[in-house]
């Protein structure tokens, strides 16, 4: 051990037993003789490989480095560096054993008596203006060393390679395994053809110095600097020609919102939009903000053949980029989630507003740390700054229903998150014109119900989280609060949710209660939102859902805020291209692929999980059976034993009343009923082991064949008896309508 400890100390390498026994066959680690448990750190320690011997490194120690035995190993070194490694690197990294004492080679320098003499003419003539003599004198004294730096020419075909890859995002991997790269390098490998870049080093070197070229800041990508130094370009350039069109930083708070010009203008002919969080897109403490929606505006004419063609495409409107939070729970994993409340340590109680902020249920006594959180207030500035810049970048306001009577949009689609959703009613405030919508309300409560909608699937996997103990009816009757349609069938549910005993259920229904606009939003009965309205948008957020899948496994996930900038635009640019050619030649890549055939295609599948889950059940059920057969088998197997033993000892007792007095038959009789009973008892033992066998290799068969992988235990009760055989017979019924297109 030849480095420092970070304190000033005399000790010396010595070995230190391990406190809690053998470490993968290692009984001691070697460390600093002034090593503590205490200042572990402060004190250099290592622990021993495990292809050492502990025994004869420990004779070397003692013996300053003497083997017990005297072997002799590279005696001779012919190691040789440049002389710019040289001045750094003072000992040999290799291992040298004289006579059996270990030496450490030290690195000596050797001056080459080689001379290169280049002369270059004062005035070179015209015709030769590069011409020079060179003049060797004297051999090398060490071999050759490889040429480890690029040549001029290689690095500038190897730029040339990355500006065709593109520098943004570019991996050593990618750029070496790039279609181009191969073209460029007329199919040979970089390597190749240039053995310096064989050092990925060196490659990766380039590559970061094109992307420092790329953001002149002098901050590289991802950096907020290098974001800002990118918006002063984009700032030159007309509203129309923008993409990065707001930055803002402010108390730590950090924004930036993105919209392509063209694609943007979508955003007027839509029936819904869908907003929804990202939180992987960007590296560190920074998560997106996406509109998306259908758009149907492809819906085109041709002026040839007059063939009506359909492209509603999923189009992702804007983005907006900003700080997450996380809530930490005591020896608990981080959640994330959306909450209003400010960054601090709270103890969570019945009435703390965490228990109606957080989507998680979490139990009172519970010590949570909120890390980061959006407020409302920025969550509403958010919006402002989303409408607002819409209306620069289109010459128009995005208008909702029923605000404006000749709005195309009726709905926002949302996660049910409730940050979100309050921001979002606090913008409406300002946003309703009484005069034009009709609407007096100035609460940001009641304006949500005329256009806000909640995510079904989400409102749905929220109720499925919850404990496995709750039964599956009341699940589904926690579930059926979408399909109400009566006032007295909701005060119904409500009179059931109140009476629940469970904590979680309690938990859940009090969030309901706290934010009066979830029910609303998805319950037709309850929302403001006219029938027409509701009817035709759609109940759920998978659009946008799938985006998120899409764009990641197109630019990847953790990359810096200004590359995941870059890269949206660059795939934004293609999908504007993509749709402005669609309008000239009309030849689209999904023709069938609007809504009513992504429904359909949606109906066959969910019918497909019914009759999936349905059999499933049913598997399960024969399995449980089987199971449970085979646990009540057993125990009568030991009953059946315990009689039998019974039946012999009242038939000792009995031989042995019939030793005293031989001419009592009846006992006789009572020995031979007794008999029989234990033969009928083997004969029920010995047609058990015939059953347990067959039992054994119908579970053996359910868990290598159809319940291979499925957790068969800790599932939620099945509740009613005749719920699957209706599943099956809906599944059944649902087939044969979209069978005969009825759906």
């Amino acid at each position: 051990m030849t480095s420092k400890c970070k304190v000033q100390c005399d000790g010396i390498p010595v070995f230190k037993r391990l406190s809690g026994g053998a470490s993968y066959g290692k009984q001691f680690f070697i460390s600093c003789s002034k090593w503590t448990s205490a200042q572990k750190f402060e004190h250099h320690y290592l622990s021993i490989p495990n292809n050492v011997d502990e025994d004869i490194l420990r004779i070397a120690m003692d013996n300053s480095g003497r083997l017990p035995t005297a072997p002799t190993v590279n005696e001779m070194c012919a190691l040789t560096v440049y002389p710019r490694i040289g001045k750094h690197l003072k000992t040999c990294p290799y291992m040298h054993i004289i006579n059996g004492q270990i030496k450490s080679g030290r690195l000596v320098q050797c001056k080459c008596e080689a001379m290169m003499i280049i002369f270059t003419p004062v005035n070179p003539p015209p015709a030769a203006p590069h011409k020079a003599l060179v003049i060797v004198r004297g051999p090398h004294n060490h071999p050759a060393h490889p040429k480890a730096k690029p040549s001029t020419s290689a690095q500038y075909l190897l730029g040339q390679a990355i500006d065709a890859a593109g520098s943004l995002g570019l991996t050593v991997n990618k750029l070496l395994n790039a279609p181009s790269t191969t073209l460029i390098y007329g199919g040979e490998r970089v390597s190749t053809s240039s053995p310096a870049d064989m050092n990925t080093r060196k490659v990766m070197d380039l590559i970061n110095k094109k992307k420092e070229d790329g953001s002149s800041s002098g901050n590289g990508l991802g950096r907020y600097l290098g974001l800002v130094h990118h918006f002063t370009k984009e700032a030159s350039l007309l509203p129309v020609d923008q993409y990065l069109h707001t930055t803002m930083a402010k108390n730590g708070f950090r924004l930036a919102i993105t919209m392509h010009p063209q694609i943007v203008l979508l955003i007027h002919q839509v029936l819904s939009i869908n907003i929804d969080f990202t939180f992987e897109r960007v590296e560190g403490n920074i998560d997106g903000w996406e509109v998306a929606s259908m758009s149907d505006r492809f819906k085109q004419c041709s002026s040839e053949d007059l063939d009506f063609l359909s492209l509603p495409r999923l189009i992702e409107l804007t983005r907006t980029y900003f700080c997450e939070f996380v809530l930490r729970h005591e020896n608990s994993r981080s959640i994330t989630a959306i909450c209003e409340l400010s960054p601090g340590d709270y103890q969570v109680t019945d009435i703390n507003p965490l228990k109606s902020a957080c989507r998680y249920s979490i139990p009172c006594g519970f010590s949570v740390r909120v890390e980061r959180a959006y407020s409302r207030r920025i969550l509403r500035r958010i919006e402002v700054m989303l409408f607002d810049t819409i209306a620069r970048v289109t010459g128009k306001p995005l208008k909702l229903a029923p605000f404006f009577p000749d709005a195309k949009c009726r709905i926002v689609m949302l996660d049910r998150e409730v940050p979100q959703a309050l921001g979002l009613g606090n913008f409406l405030v300002g946003y309703n014109d009484p005069e034009v919508s009709g609407i007096n309300s100035r609460n940001p409560i009641q304006l949500l119900e005329y256009c806000l909608r909640t995510c079904s699937i989400h409102f749905e996997r929220h109720i499925d989280e919850l404990p496995r103990n709750i039964p599956r009816t009341v699940i589904m009757r926690l579930k059926s609060i979408m399909s109400l349609d009566a006032q007295h069938e909701i005060d119904a549910w409500h009179d059931f949710c109140a009476a629940q005993v469970h904590n979680d259920i309690k938990n859940w229904y009090a969030h309901k209660r706290a934010n009066p606009w979830i029910l609303p939003s998805v319950n037709k009965f309850l929302s403001a939102i006219t029938n027409e309205s509701w009817d035709i948008t759609p109940n759920h957020s998978n659009l946008v859902e799938t985006a998120h899948a899409s764009r990641n496994a197109e630019t990847s996930i953790g990359v810096g805020l200004l590359t995941a900038i870059l890269q949206s635009q660059l795939r934004d640019n293609a999908k504007a291209a993509e749709l402005l050619q669609i309008e000239q030649k009309g030849v689209m890549r999904k023709r069938w692929n609007g809504v009513g055939e992504r429904e359909k295609l949606s109906a066959q599948r969910k019918v497909w999980r019914m009759r999936k889950s349905a059999i499933r059940t049913d598997q399960l059920t024969s399995f449980e059976s089987l199971k449970a057969e085979r646990s009540s088998s057993i125990e009568e197997n030991k009953a059946s034993v315990q009689r039998e033993k019974i039946f012999q000892s009242e038939i000792k007792s009995l031989q042995d009343d019939m030793k005293l007095d031989t001419h009592r038959s009846d006992l006789q009789e009572q020995i031979n009923i007794l008999s029989r009973e234990i033969d009928e008892e083997k004969d029920a033992r010995r047609a058990w082991r015939l059953r347990q066998t067959e039992i054994d290799l119908e579970l053996e068969r359910f868990r290598k064949g159809p319940l291979a992988g499925v957790r068969i235990s800790g599932r939620r009760p099945t509740g009613r008896p005749l719920e699957d055989e209706t599943a099956i017979y809906i599944g059944v019924l649902e087939m044969l309508l979209i069978s005969h297109q009825i759906l």
